[in-house]
């Protein structure tokens, strides 16, 4: 009886014992840490930036030469004839004109009318005519008289009043009457000039004094 126990006792220390060691043995073995997961990026190659050139600055006072580029010849297209552009005579630039002169009544008596006149051509070519109305004479009295004298330019007629004269000398004088500045054709051109005087003079009635004259103007 006692073996039986001897032995039951030693049964169950060995059970007890393997039961430590098998209890061990799972807690030395843990289970391993989960590794973290590492995502793998491809890496970033950078693009170098291109290089910056400087254009260098000519320093202050210097010229910058500029390239002229090379004329080409123009190119013949075949069957096609190339014919040079057609020259064309510049403008003729008319000569400047000036020529002057005078004329005058004849009424036979001391009392007549002179024209003294010039024409010159302007910047644009026109013809300028300027013409002088004078009374030739010696004791005269006369007043204003509204347009009493009268220029007649190749047919174109102006008019213009005549001064007034008080004069009661004996020595002989030349006394303006009226003046005008007209444009004028060029060649020859017929003036004449008319004053209204409408008195007597000498003892000659005189109504019109009238000096005529072709002008050469060119």
């Amino acid at each position: 009886m006692k073996k039986n126990t001897a032995f039951i006792t030693i049964l169950l220390i060995a059970v007890v014992v393997a039961a430590v060691l098998s209890i061990r043995l799972f807690v030395g073995q843990e289970a391993p840490e989960p590794t973290p997961t590492q995502t793998i990026r491809p890496p970033v190659t950078e693009t170098p930036a291109p290089p910056v050139t400087e254009t260098p600055v000519p320093p202050a006072g210097t010229e910058t030469p500029v390239q002229t580029p090379e004329p080409t010849e123009p190119q013949e297209t075949p069957g096609i004839e190339t014919r040079p552009p057609l020259e064309t005579d510049p403008p003729e630039t008319p000569e400047p004109i000036s020529v002057s002169g005078s004329f005058r009544s004849d009424t036979g008596t001391w009392l007549n009318i002179v024209a003294d006149w010039s024409a010159a051509s302007d910047a644009e070519g026109k013809v300028q005519l300027t013409l002088t109305v004078s009374a030739d004479h010696y004791s005269l009295f006369t007043g204003a008289l509204a347009s009493a004298v009268e220029l007649n330019v190749n047919g174109e007629v102006y008019k213009a009043s005549s001064a007034e004269i008080q004069y009661d000398g004996s020595a002989r004088r030349v006394t303006p009457l009226a003046s005008f500045t007209v444009e004028a054709p060029l060649g020859n051109v017929p003036v004449s000039v008319t004053w209204h005087y409408n008195g007597r003079y000498s003892g000659v009635e005189l109504t019109d004094i009238v000096a005529s004259d072709v002008l050469s103007i060119g």
